[in-house]
């Protein structure tokens, strides 16, 4: 009962290593990886539960892996998707802002985290409003070509929020939203 084992006999099935590739297979091995505590198998078991592509989709079943995996250390900004979300849980901001911090002390630069981050600093989210935070979140999702954050910066610049009015720049962020799929940025050129 190697745990290290069934999760290298999940990947072998998952990309079809040696073996023919089995999806059903390689979340079977991930289970029992995970079952005996090898936590590199969590997120695959969370996955497969939320997916619900090779078992039955089970958010609650989905959401108890998740959180397994971020007591292993990882998976901090999914755990607070799903405490954001209410995804198998109740919806908690403070915790998925918890959770997103975590992920952000461990030196993640994702900009779906950043974007988040700005979100919640900006709104009161789990967290007191500190619009220097989230004009700094939302220039990092930004730069990484998140929409929502060019246009929520667009807004910053527009209305002088935390920045000096600087209608060019608006319009500059606008511009990048608006290419980047965001309707009400278009709305405003």
């Amino acid at each position: 009962n190697n745990a290290l084992a069934y999760y290298q006999l999940g990947i072998m099935h998952r990309l079809g290593r040696g073996v023919a590739v089995d999806e059903k297979q390689a979340f079977e091995y991930f289970l029992r990886a995970a079952e005996l505590g090898e936590g590199s198998a969590f997120g695959d078991v969370s996955s497969a539960y939320y997916d619900g592509k090779v078992v039955a989709k089970d958010d609650k079943k989905s959401f108890y892996w998740i959180k397994k995996s971020a007591e292993k250390g990882y998976d901090y900004f999914l755990l607070g998707l799903y405490y954001y979300e209410g995804i198998g849980t109740e919806q908690n901001n403070q915790k998925a802002f918890e959770n997103f911090i975590k992920a952000l002390n461990q030196g993640s630069q994702n900009p779906n985290l950043q974007q988040r981050l700005g979100i919640m600093y900006e709104f009161g989210y789990g967290t007191d409003i500190d619009l220097v935070q989230a004009l700094n979140f939302y220039r990092k999702a930004a730069e990484q070509g998140k929409a929502y954050s060019q246009y929520r910066l667009a807004e910053f610049y527009q209305l002088g929020k935390v920045v000096s009015k600087d209608l060019e720049m608006a319009e500059g962020y606008y511009k990048l939203a608006c290419k980047n799929g965001i309707k009400q940025a278009c709305e405003k050129l």
